[in-house]
């Protein structure tokens, strides 16, 4: 019996890591108007349930939901906030879930054309204006399936939903990016014949139009917290992921697969695995480095897809030695690549400056993980025996002392040795 559970409990613990989906965290919050609304959503949770993220689900007026514990210990690794309609409680309000992003949450969003007070002051911070509630996306020359609904194609970002989403079905409403924050990016907009109205075909004040009026977007913090927005709940539901378009499957369920993955961290993170420097012909890293040595900087890299860690290839990627300003700027180059990660080098010499440097690597790329990672070193001047014994443009100067003695030890013995002679001189009273 003790060996049944012995081996059962081994295959569980062996089988946890296997499961986790996001390099964020599984820990998942779905935030909803009631919670008969799993049914027709049912295909999206299942999905992140099947790629192992541990959900739990509630009402957004439920008092007793808490992102928080005892002020600081954050609950929930990951929010999908699926109540557009209704007010939510003190614990949910749009401060809590900025708090939450600052500590290193994610947050997927989906809103409808009653957008709610507390879902439009949030995405503002974040620099998404949502349209006046009550409006709609119309669009008479590339109208969906379904009422009210429209298609799209214009999949801005494809580094986020990859290459495979054709068109997406959509039906709520429109925000506009103010760009207040530079980091917001818009994954989805209208057509040029898209346009924002209320549902009387009413176009009041200035009105989002075209490629301007932004259905899906997101932003990723500088903590790699990521947020994304959607103007439309339906976009996640069973009816609309199982429409068809001129016999054709809508692209809503990878769409929507893709989102979730992107904005709870299951797709495109990057990890430094190991740094390590050295002096060339060297094997051992150090603290303290000399002026003008040659040294060789290493990293290796790895990018989170799904389930796994992989190599991540890249040609853009750049190692600095700042000391305030940068004093080397060398492009890494890919050495080799192992099952998880791919390893960049790069050879450099020390400036002839002397104090304390930092070897960094800022990676910023759309889409993917900011990748940073520093490493503050000493570079010493040389010391009086490091010096070479004789300096080549010192020769002068030494056949001049040389010279000199040379001369002396002549002039001294010529000084010494020479006696005038007597011959020739009389002798006077």
């Amino acid at each position: 019996m003790f060996t049944v559970l012995f081996w059962a409990a081994f295959a569980c613990a062996w089988a946890a890591p296997a499961a986790a989906a996001s390099a964020g965290g599984q820990r998942t919050l779905v935030v909803l108007d009631s919670l008969e609304q799993k049914n027709s959503l049912s295909i999206f949770l299942d999905g992140l349930r099947a790629r192992g993220l541990d959900i739990t689900y509630g009402k957004v007026d439920d008092p007793k939901i808490e992102l928080f514990k005892f002020g600081s210990d954050r609950q929930y690794d990951n929010v999908v906030y699926f109540a557009s309609g209704t007010e939510p409680s003190s614990n949910l309000a749009h401060g809590k879930l900025i708090e939450f992003v600052n500590d290193g949450g994610n947050v997927l969003v989906a809103a409808s054309s009653n957008v709610s007070d507390a879902i439009r002051d949030f995405a503002l911070e974040f620099s998404a204006d949502f349209d006046e509630s009550g409006s709609a996306v119309l669009d008479e020359y590339n109208s969906g399936p379904l009422e009210g609904s429209i298609i799209s194609r214009n999949v801005v970002s494809r580094a986020i939903v990859g290459e495979s989403v054709d068109l997406v079905i959509f039906r709520g409403v429109g925000h506009r990016i103010t760009y207040r924050n530079p980091l917001m990016t818009a994954i989805l907009s209208g057509s040029a014949s898209a346009y924002s109205a209320d549902r009387a075909d009413v176009l009041d004040g200035s009105p989002i139009v075209g490629q301007q009026l932004v259905l899906v977007s997101a932003i990723q913090a500088r903590n790699n917290a990521r947020v994304a927005f959607s103007g439309s709940l339906d976009l996640f539901s069973n009816d609309f992921i199982n429409s068809k378009v001129d016999g054709k499957e809508s692209g809503n369920k990878l769409f929507a697969t893709e989102i979730g993955k992107w904005t709870f961290q299951e797709k495109n993170v990057l990890k430094v695995a190991r740094v390590f420097h050295h002096r060339q012909n060297e094997t051992e890293q150090h603290g303290i480095y000399r002026i003008k040595d040659d040294m060789v900087y290493e990293i290796d890299i790895s990018l989170y897809q799904g389930d796994s860690w992989v190599p991540f290839v890249a040609s853009d990627m750049q190692f600095e030695a700042v000391m305030l300003d940068p004093y080397v700027r060398s492009t890494l180059s890919l050495v080799s690549k192992s099952e998880q990660s791919a390893k960049y080098a790069t050879s450099f010499k020390l400036p002839d400056r002397h104090g304390v440097f930092t070897f960094r690597v800022e990676y910023m790329r759309h889409g993917l993980t900011w990748l940073t990672t520093k490493d503050v070193v000493e570079v010493r001047p040389f010391r009086h025996n490091d010096y070479p014994r004789y300096i080549t443009q010192a020769f002068p100067y030494y056949a001049n002392s040389i010279s000199l003695i040379v001369g002396f030890v002549f002039v001294s013995a010529l000084w010494l040795y020479h006696k005038e002679s007597s011959k020739g001189k009389v002798k006077t009273n």
